[in-house]
């Protein structure tokens, strides 16, 4: 199966994201989704607690984005 995830470049062309402080952050879904992907920390933040409240039994996970995804693999 394909990656469902949208590479950034989708959204953000021309985007320069230093590999050794890659600043953008994705919520995963329980099953895998990528919910939130390419804002900074803090937005992700506030966007994983709004549903940590809103869903509690769901386990979101917060990570950076891959490397592979801003093309800077």
């Amino acid at each position: 199966m394909a990656n469902p995830n949208i590479p950034s470049d989708h959204f953000l062309p021309g985007l320069r994201v230093d590999p050794c402080r890659a600043e953008l952050h994705q919520i995963i879904a329980p099953d895998g989704r990528v919910v939130v992907n390419f804002l900074p920390h803090n937005e992700v933040w506030h966007i994983l607690q709004y549903l940590k409240h809103q869903h509690p039994a769901a386990l979101f996970t917060f990570q950076t984005v891959p490397a592979d995804q801003l093309g800077i693999a």
